[in-house]
């Protein structure tokens, strides 16, 4: 039997079918999405021999792999230290990740550079690429496809075992299946066999017993009375045939009704291709934040004498009265903010007031280039861990409590971070982010342990019960600070890399105190900067000025 399902939907279909009686011979074959996955805490439940067989996708451990996954352990220790490293790639790095930007590459650099934005001379040169890869031998078809990929044959031996045995690989073509018959273990057939078994039982019949004999006897005869009271049923029947008719016409109906819902489908599909067209017109036409420089994708310093930085340093010291910025940097970044404004777009569309909020977000040891320099997503959920309020993107009010999160820029002993020179020993960094709250719900998780429980695995918002919808964002109280949960990408956009210090001011890092002092200072720079009133004034030197930001007098 096929059994097409993922993991955590195959094991309790197996686990049910044992329970049952199932045939215990049967062969269950399964793909990717449950072959040589993980299964639970305990196999007890299975057959002594499962007889579980399916295919895996495959990873070449040659030198290729294993060169491959050292020079990723080397980036992971270089930029995060303390974490451990990966032991073994992702399913999905092999070939959809590596060899598949590889073989890009590849391609790449055997055009001329004017040929490398033809779509044509790009396919033309894929035809041509051959290489061994990390998920196996790589060349491609005529028409630009995989060539024969290979799979690996994976079997699950024992219900003792804890992880699946490689039998072979197969590829889509027969010559290319190599599998080792004897390595599997067939459902009550057993191991080391040298055929596969045949479609028959390998588990005899019993021989019918007596009393089975004498059951079927009865069952007989309680067929031909069964049989009799049916032919004198025909009449009653006759009676029912007005209401069947009467049944067909609503199985009718529901047909016509199942023909419209199919077009309406089509009509949405034509539509969210049209859509798609009309982000792309938008993302021309759209508004871009008023502070912002010309360059649309950069990383850009916000200068003291500028009135954004003191806001700024007013919001961050309101729950941190000793810190102070020393660095502060405006994310400009096109793609994110595209992304952001469909999604406030959408709110409004909807009639749902898109709340809009200015929150703090730590990164922990995950460096916040990786979130600015994204040009999709930014806040993913993908690096999001449980938290109280379930998995989700937390944002805090108080930056007091995204301080205990805070990411630890690299100092001058630790390679830099493009965008951002190095930091500090004191200095912890966060973002300031833009934040579409929409229509949100208040969950108090201090209301009962039962709460608190049910808070942890929240994946999703709960549904409003006026609208029948799912809120927008959860809101919660923790360690003094509001905090909001987002549960899916693009509400929230990465408005400012802050980094900062605690304790008394240092001058060299944090030049004004004061708004008040920094503006003196500007006000000073423009007037000495400015065209002298007349020859005769200019003839005299001015009276020494001191200027704040230098510590010295011009």
């Amino acid at each position: 039997i096929v059994l097409l399902a993922h993991h955590q939907h195959a094991f309790p279909i197996l686990q049910r079918a044992r329970e049952r009686n199932f045939q215990p011979d049967t062969i269950w074959v399964g793909t990717h999405s449950w072959t040589d996955r993980f299964f639970g805490d305990s196999t007890q439940w299975m057959p002594d021999i499962p007889g579980y067989i399916g295919i895996a996708q495959y990873r070449n451990r040659n030198s290729e792999y294993q060169d491959f996954l050292q020079r990723i352990q080397a980036k992971q220790r270089q930029l995060r230290p303390l974490t451990p490293v990966m032991e073994f790639l992702p399913d999905y790095a092999a070939e959809t990740m590596v060899d598949s930007i590889l073989s890009l590459a590849k391609a790449l650099s055997s055009l001329q550079p004017k040929d490398r934005a033809e779509t044509g001379h790009i396919v033309n040169a894929l035809k041509n690429i051959t290489f061994s890869g990390v998920s196996g031998p790589v060349s491609f078809t005529a028409e630009g496809d995989r060539a024969n990929p290979q799979y690996m044959v994976m079997n699950f031996p024992t219900n003792k075992a804890t992880e699946w045995v490689n039998v072979g690989v197969a590829g889509i073509t027969p010559d290319t299946v190599d599998i080792d018959i004897r390595a599997i273990c067939w459902a009550s057939v057993g191991c080391n066999q040298a055929t596969a078994p045949t479609d028959t039982y390998p588990v005899p019949p019993n021989a019918v017993p007596l009393w089975g004999t004498l059951l079927i006897v009865v069952i007989s005869i309680l067929f031909i009375i069964i049989a009799l009271k049916y032919w004198r049923s025909r009449q009653k029947k006759t009676r029912l045939k007005a209401n069947i008719d009467e049944m067909q016409k609503k199985i009718n109906a529901m047909q016509n009704i199942d023909n419209e819902l199919y077009d309406l489908d089509q009509q949405v599909e034509k539509a969210k291709r049209k859509q798609a067209s009309l982000l792309l017109k938008r993302a021309d036409l759209q508004e871009i934040p008023s502070t912002w420089t010309e360059v649309e994708d950069a990383l850009v310093e916000v200068n003291p004498h500028d009135e954004e930085y003191w806001d700024i340093h007013d919001k961050l010291r309101e729950s941190m009265g000793t810190a102070w910025i020393s660095k502060l940097w405006r994310v400009q970044n096109m793609s994110l903010w595209t992304y952001y404004s469909f999604h406030k777009d959408r709110l409004t569309r909807n009639g749902i007031n898109h709340n809009e909020r200015l929150v703090w977000h730590g990164t922990s040891s995950l460096d916040p280039s990786i979130i600015y320099n994204d040009q999709q997503d930014g806040f993913m959920m993908q690096f999001s861990n449980k938290g109280l309020w379930g998995r989700g993107i937390y944002f805090a009010d108080e930056s007091v409590y995204s301080d205990k999160y805070s990411y630890k820029p690299p100092t001058s002993d630790m390679p830099l971070t493009a965008g951002r020179c190095e930091g500090e020993e004191d200095e912890r960094e966060m973002f300031l982010a833009k934040l579409l709250v929409g229509n949100m719900i208040f969950i108090d998780r201090d209301e009962s342990p039962e709460k608190a429980s049910e808070c942890r695995k929240l994946t999703v918002p709960p549904t409003d019960a006026s609208t029948g919808l799912k809120y927008n964002t959860v809101r919660g109280e923790t360690s003094g600070s509001q905090v909001w949960i987002v549960y899916e990408n693009g509400r929230a956009y990465p408005d400012y890399v802050v980094r900062y210090y605690k304790g008394r001011r240092d001058i060299n890092r944090t030049l004004y105190k004061t708004r008040n002092e920094a503006t003196r200072s500007k006000k000073r720079k423009q007037k000495s900067s400015s065209p002298k009133s007349s020859p005769k004034s200019s003839s005299h030197k001015s009276d020494p000025i001191v200027d704040v930001e230098q510590g010295l007098s011009s």
